[in-house]
């Protein structure tokens, strides 16, 4: 079980803020400094760093570009359509703010958000859907 995202908010405003200051420059960065990558933010399976010597998956060349395999633009829009951290800390508990974040990121009448479609692709890829 992880931290609670709300008490976070609530305990450390100004550190949440950084952090996701922090995340969003790195995202804009001209260099490849965002790491760890999340996973379904990569247009296919990669060995990550970590990932260890056993594993089934084939390290991807990374000089013809770093960010050839990342989808940098999704991670960007994400954090950018994040609400301010002021609101967040007003939700009440966790579940109040996974709704204050899913409105954030729901899709829109005319267009679905570009993340959408990329986690989407990827459970269509894996074969699995989450659900809530």
């Amino acid at each position: 079980m992880g931290a609670l995202i709300l008490q976070e908010i609530q305990n450390s405003l100004e550190l949440v803020d950084l952090e996701l200051s922090m995340a969003y420059s790195a995202s804009i960065s001209a260099r490849d400094v965002f790491e760890p990558f999340p996973g379904f933010l990569l247009a296919k399976e990669e060995l990550r760093g970590r990932s260890g010597w056993f594993s089934n998956v084939q390290k991807t060349n990374t000089r013809t570009s770093p960010f050839a395999n990342k989808k940098v633009s999704v991670l960007q829009a994400i954090l950018k359509s994040i609400p301010p951290i002021a609101k967040l800390k007003q939700c009440s508990d966790e579940a109040e703010l996974k709704k204050v974040l899913a409105r954030a990121w729901s899709p829109g009448v005319k267009e679905k958000r570009p993340w959408i479609i990329a986690h989407e692709s990827a459970e269509h890829s894996q074969g699995t859907l989450v659900g809530d």
